[in-house]
């Protein structure tokens, strides 16, 4: 055991912590840690600088002089190396310094890291214990269902207790609004009637180029409002063999699959608030795609979802 000892906010040492060292990996491998610091910073290096050879800038290529007879040491064009605003000997051009770390290795010099939930959270652990023994891994699993079957469980008995029935959710006393009572008593609350408007109102419109007098002003595009989230979509495209890249983006799409389904979401809100559940995956996505944006964009970007949600918070005001 490691005795870590703990110290308060003038420096004063209050207390010890026991750490098993086994759990960390035993030994410490300096060596390993070192390649892990490398291989971060080599992979936040942006690669993109370039200089001019001689070839490349402005310049006559006549000889400035003869070569004897003047007593100047001899010398060739004005774009030779040596002279002022000549060009590079060694010229620098655009570089990809991106290093990779066998899967062990990230294994192991990665021992604590932050986990989200959905597929993500599922191929991580499964990838985690793919070499345990396989009753191990059943066990495993079936501890990570748990909280869904209890979740659900406990979901029956509410129903139950409130409306006679496991399987009843009280649809049949909604009130449900004159605008949509047509939809709602032809196709119910979920149906694939709804996905191409859901996703209208929710990815592209933008409430505050929409007339007011239509009642559809209220949805709210997705990416258009929260333009910084157009990362995430940009981190697809850059990395598209990362497993982890498409086990977030596949947590995305589960889980807007009862929300693309469901009568009204594009309707009656002003932004996505529908779309939180999605959140965990996209910002993950988004942090990975902004790794490489320059700032003014990200600042510019951000600004504009603020002016979005300003002028919608008036519109809102105007119309209740």
């Amino acid at each position: 055991m490691i005795e870590v000892p703990i110290y308060n906010q003038t420096g004063q040492k209050i207390d010890t912590l026991s750490v098993d060292e086994a759990k960390l990996g035993g030994e410490v491998n300096k060596s390993l840690l070192k390649q892990a610091l490398v291989y971060y910073h080599a992979n936040q290096r942006q690669g993109t600088v370039r200089t001019q050879a001689r070839g490349e800038v402005a310049g006559s290529t006549r000889k400035m002089f003869r070569q004897k007879g003047t007593g100047n040491a001899r010398t060739g064009g004005i774009r030779n190396p040596i002279k002022v605003g000549g060009g590079h000997a060694k010229q620098k051009r655009p570089k990809e310094w991106r290093l990779d770390l066998p899967k062990k290795q990230r294994r192991l010099a990665t021992r604590n890291a932050l986990l989200f939930n959905g597929i993500w959270l599922a191929y991580f652990m499964l990838l985690r214990d793919w070499g345990q023994p396989v009753r191990e891994r059943a066990a495993r699993v079936a501890w990570g269902l748990a909280p869904v079957v209890v979740a659900i469980g406990l979901l029956g008995w509410y129903n139950l207790a409130r409306f006679g029935s496991l399987t009843e959710t009280g649809l049949q006393w909604h009130n449900v609004a004159p605008f949509f009572r047509e939809d709602f008593d032809r196709y119910g609350v979920f149906n694939l009637h709804y996905l191409p408007t859901n996703l209208k109102q929710q990815f592209w419109t933008f409430p505050v180029f929409t007339p007011l007098e239509k009642q559809e002003w209220l949805g709210g595009g997705f990416f258009w409002m929260s333009p910084t989230l157009l990362a995430a979509p940009w981190a697809i495209l850059r990395h598209p063999r990362s497993r982890l890249v498409w086990a977030l983006a596949l947590s995305a799409v589960i889980v807007y699959i009862p929300i693309g389904l469901l009568m009204g979401t594009g309707w009656v809100t002003y932004g996505p608030r529908y779309l939180l559940d999605l959140m965990v995956p996209i910002l993950v996505l988004a942090a990975m795609g902004l790794r490489r944006w320059p700032l003014w964009l990200v600042f510019g970007l951000t600004m504009l979802s603020c002016a979005s949600y300003i002028i919608g918070s008036h519109l809102w005001m105007l119309t209740y």
